[in-house]
């Protein structure tokens, strides 16, 4: 795959021409990324043997774990990657010179029924340092690695939300997907689960039962709420305190703990 360049440009390009250098850079991002996805998903084809004119050996149960946790850490990176893309493109926009003054108001056109929301409005952050997290009620897994927010939803601090790097703040109401993965650096010796609180201990959703020997849990819904919803994420056991076993340890790496809230509208 070559290299993406630059045309040479003779006399040096005006602010309009950088502009629409970096919505081509952009592109390309997209494209490289788009072949980086494909690669992903022949992977997991050539795993489970369903490419044509391919032979071998037949893979085991580890080879496939393996690949797939492979590809799950590059789709996490790769919706990280979208994110900054995003603001990338959003800022070469609001900085071109090609949006001239305001024209006049036009006329008002006939009311239609309300549309899909055209921009998702998203939050992402990750645990990837390997720590251990309690058991308490108010033991949450804080998320002080990897962070991209937008003015909607928020990462709080202290002095906004009690918490800190464990709290997502949604600043206004609407319909909101959620998804988190956590996964242990080895299997539990106590039943334990995972589930999000929403504002209070009173409401929790997203919610995984404690098992013994669990080491990874996902999970993804879609519920509306108001403003000012915190969420938190909390891995929990129901049983009684086992010596040795009153925490967990997080896996380390992209593997560990993340979790992304998507605006999906009002």
């Amino acid at each position: 795959m070559s290299m993406p360049s630059f045309p040479n440009i003779d006399p040096p390009i005006q602010r309009e021409d950088a502009v629409n250098q970096i919505l081509s850079s952009i592109a390309m991002e997209e494209l490289g990324l788009s072949h980086i996805l494909n690669a992903e998903g022949e992977k997991l084809q050539y795993i489970l043997g369903t490419i044509p004119g391919l032979s071998g050996p037949p893979a085991t149960v580890s080879d496939v774990l393996a690949a797939n946790e492979s590809v799950r850490s590059m789709l996490e990176t790769a919706v990280q990657n979208q994110l900054f893309l995003k603001a990338k493109m959003q800022g070469a926009l609001t900085a071109s010179p090609m949006q001239g003054p305001t024209g006049p108001t036009g006329p008002t056109g006939p009311t239609g029924a309300p549309g899909p929301n055209p921009t998702a409005i998203a939050a992402y952050a990750a645990n990837t340092r390997g720590s251990s997290v309690g058991f308490g009620d108010y033991d949450f897994i804080g998320f002080p690695d990897v962070s991209v927010f937008c003015p909607e939803i928020l990462l709080s601090d202290t002095s906004t939300v009690p918490g800190g790097d464990s709290v997502f703040y949604l600043k206004k109401a609407g319909t909101y997907q959620i998804s988190y993965r956590v996964t242990l650096s080895a299997p539990s010796v106590r039943p334990v689960g995972t589930r999000l609180m929403i504002s209070s201990a009173d409401d929790y959703e997203g919610v995984i039962a404690p098992t013994v020997g669990a080491q990874q849990f996902e999970c993804t819904f879609t519920l509306a709420m108001p403003e000012s919803t915190t969420i938190e994420l909390q891995a929990y056991s129901t049983t009684p305190s086992i010596p040795g076993a009153d925490s967990v340890q997080l896996a380390s790496g992209a593997s560990g703990a993340s979790m992304l809230v998507v605006r999906l509208g009002d």
